[in-house]
């Protein structure tokens, strides 16, 4: 009974957290599952399928705000996100983890510093993060169904990139695509056998709520401030991936 009331209150925090800084709250969810003594593939399988409830619930809140947009003309960037995930699942088995978290902090880091630079700065490095961005929306898709942690920042950066609005603005892009990508690789993983339901229905409910929860306050905290904590648990996120 305890095993279950933590699962529940992993997935709780874990949405929680993600919705309200823009990202960062899957890191914890795989390694607690794995202390729970769960085999890597079937937390990473699981988790990836519960957290649908944190971008349900995330949907459900922001539906009536004023930050509710999405731009149809992106639905090829996430189709070759989708692609890339799909790829991500046959490999899971024999891809070096650490190799691709690697990869992925590198380019989080690169998209940090360009974001980072004044405006003026900013529109002479355009187009290098325009040519990557097909690119790293395909690698995001096998990072995504992989490791299962870490890519909201990416897909934040990428749609910061794409749009050139604020951290509010592209949430709605964000969680509509992390949606997409877990409808599109669930089916492989739970026919693979790799979905534990227990683990899954317990985590979508309680991510169903946290979700909820953190969009409400996300879209209260001024952008300001949202870009500052958002720099910060970027950089931790990049940090963790090199040496965690």
């Amino acid at each position: 009974m305890i095993e279950y009331f933590l699962i529940s209150l992993v997935f709780i925090l874990g949405p929680a957290v993600d919705a309200a800084i823009g990202g960062g709250g899957g890191f914890f969810i795989v390694p607690a599952l794995i202390l729970l003594k769960v085999e890597p593939i079937v937390a990473v399988a699981s988790m990836l399928v519960a957290f649908s409830g944190a971008l349900i619930g995330g949907l459900i809140k922001l539906r009536k705000s004023e930050y509710f947009h999405f731009d149809k003309n992106h639905t090829s960037y996430i189709l070759l996100a989708a692609v890339g995930g799909i790829i991500g699942v046959f490999v899971a088995l024999d891809l070096d983890p650490g190799a691709l978290k690697k990869i992925i902090a590198l380019l989080l880091f690169v998209m940090l510093i360009l974001w980072l630079l004044p405006k003026r700065e900013k529109s002479l490095s355009l187009p290098f993060p325009k040519l990557i961005i097909p690119i790293a929306f395909f690698c995001t898709g096998i990072y995504f169904s992989v490791v299962g942690s870490g890519v909201a920042f990416l897909i934040t950066f990428l749609f910061l990139f794409l749009t050139q609005k604020g951290l509010k603005d592209v949430l709605a892009s964000r969680l509509i695509t992390g949606l997409f990508l877990i409808l599109v690789i669930a089916p492989f993983y739970i026919w693979n056998g790799k979905v534990d339901f227990t683990i899954t229905v317990i985590g979508f409910f309680s991510a169903l709520a946290g979700g909820y929860v953190g969009v409400h306050y996300f879209v209260k905290i001024p952008e300001k401030i949202l870009r500052i904590v958002f720099t910060v648990v970027t950089l931790v996120s990049i940090g963790m991936m090199f040496f965690v």
